[in-house]
């Protein structure tokens, strides 16, 4: 487990963070996870020759900020900033509260972001840490710390010879494919899958582009929040869906697995669902925390043959939905909208939810195709123009 830390902790700060001289690091995590700071800390300071801060959290509250192997007093202010996150047990059942808090939906991974954020100031990334709670929710019988270890290292290529070039390798190509995306001018489409299990029309939003978990920071600095990146998102008009789309990979909700569901959209809104009794417990209860629930924010586009598509389920809905195309209900991440002033987004059909949830439906076979008969996707494979 030492040589996976260590690696975790090399992808951490020269790909997500892109760590340069003289940049100072602030951590905040749970106890739990002091040592994992320790290691990223004590590394930032072979690079940069300063210090990092370190605040720890008690249940997710501010605490004394300290300081990590520095020779003097720091009075300089960080210019990167990293959490590691404590995977918090789940509530126990949820089911007969009327009304779920946003701490609540924000414990079960499906609080919604602002639609409206502003340029981050300095780089920062959210870092999932392995814990036996978190193994043992994937697999009972053999999860774990390591199960998760496993996972992750093939999500980065931690096993890889020179594991920071694999991964700036593939970020290369993602402003590329983001670029490619955009210059499509049609904003109505369709998506479907030679199988039948989909065939959804729908238009995106019009004041809103394909984007990325790649950020630039206000002063250009590139980072990745989550790590890595292999999807891209963008908002939708969100009475636009007609037809029907079928999930393709487990995904998590409330904290029950759902393994299948088929969603039918009549002008834009969710009219039935088809999945087995108890998924449908949850299901009727995300849609009933909001109207906008019932339809369709964003859809998300990734490949088949992606680094995070070998991978069933992550338990973690900021890699969960890189395994594959999908779609949002509720409410859009605000980095794929394009306004100035927030009350803009009020006026358009952009959905508002506090809550959101990602479904993946995409296959090998998926295409998404322009009413012009231009395809952003064929064969699960992003078209290049």
């Amino acid at each position: 487990m030492n040589t996976f830390y260590n690696r975790y902790a090399d992808v951490i700060l020269h790909v997500a963070l892109d760590l340069h001289e003289d940049d100072i690091l602030s951590i905040n995590t749970e106890e739990d996870n002091v040592e994992f700071a320790r290691l990223i800390a004590e590394k930032a300071k072979a690079i940069t020759g300063n210090g990092s801060y370190l605040m720890i959290l008690e249940n997710g509250k501010e605490g004394e900020m300290t300081e990590l192997y520095s020779d003097f007093k720091m009075t300089k202010s960080p210019t990167l900033f990293l959490h590691l996150q404590k995977y918090e047990e789940l509530p126990s059942s949820f089911l007969e509260k009327e009304n779920l808090s946003a701490r609540d939906i924000q414990l079960y991974r499906h609080l919604s972001s602002p639609l409206f954020l502003p340029v981050p100031s300095i780089p920062f990334a959210s870092v999932p840490v392995p814990s036996e709670y978190w193994g043992n929710l994937l697999d009972s019988d053999d999860g774990g710390e390591r199960l998760l270890a496993v996972m992750i290292s093939d999500l980065l290529g931690l096993n890889e010879e020179d594991h920071v070039r694999y991964n700036k390798d593939i970020n290369d190509t993602i402003q590329y494919d983001e670029d490619n995306l955009n210059s499509h001018g049609e904003i109505r489409c369709r998506l479907y899958d030679d199988e039948g299990s989909s065939d959804l029309s729908f238009s995106f939003a019009e004041k809103s582009r394909f984007a990325s978990d790649r950020m630039r920071s206000q002063s250009g600095r590139v980072f990745f929040p989550a790590l890595c990146a292999s999807g891209y998102f963008r908002a939708t008009d969100k009475r636009s869906g007609e037809g029907y789309v079928s999930s393709s990979l487990p995904f998590m909700l409330f904290g029950h697995i759902v393994n299948n569901i088929t969603l039918f959209f009549e002008k834009g809104e969710i009219v039935r669902f088809e999945t087995d009794e108890e998924s449908a417990k949850y299901f009727e209860k995300f849609l009933s925390l909001d109207p906008d629930n019932r339809r369709i924010a964003e859809i998300v586009i990734a490949e088949e043959n992606n680094r995070a598509s070998g991978i069933p389920l992550f338990a973690y809905a900021e890699w969960d939905r890189m395994r594959t195309t999908g779609i949002t209900l509720g409410s859009p991440r605000a980095e794929s909208l394009l306004y100035e002033k927030e009350e803009d987004i009020e006026r358009d059909k952009i959905g508002e939810s506090l809550s959101n949830l990602f479904i993946p439906v995409g296959k090998s076979t998926t295409s998404i195709v322009t009413d012009e008969g231009e395809y952003i996707l064929e064969d699960g494979i992003i078209s290049v123009r």
